[in-house]
């Protein structure tokens, strides 16, 4: 989707059990890169069985800790919460 000219992009990260440990750290590592170098503060979808919607690059920049995994892997739940979110 594009925004005044401006791409917008949803990271969107599976925080499912399956990336514990290292996984997940590095994309915490990548994704507050991200931020530092563009200072755009995207939207941060993270899923497992269920999607959080609430973050976005900067609230994970600014904060001390890792994004957490554990549980299944949905991947309807963020399907769906992608189309609502384009939808609004």
């Amino acid at each position: 989707a594009t925004v005044g000219g401006d791409f917008e992009i949803i990271c969107c990260v599976d925080v499912s059990a399956s990336m514990a440990g290292s996984p997940i750290n590095s994309v915490c590592e990548v994704l507050r890169d991200i931020y530092q170098r563009t200072q755009k503060d995207y939207r941060l979808f993270t899923y497992n069985t269920q999607t959080d919607v609430k973050r976005t690059l900067k609230t994970l920049a600014e904060g001390t800790a890792n994004l957490q995994a554990s549980g299944g892997t949905s991947f309807a739940s963020i399907f769906t919460a992608i189309k609502d979110y384009l939808l609004q």
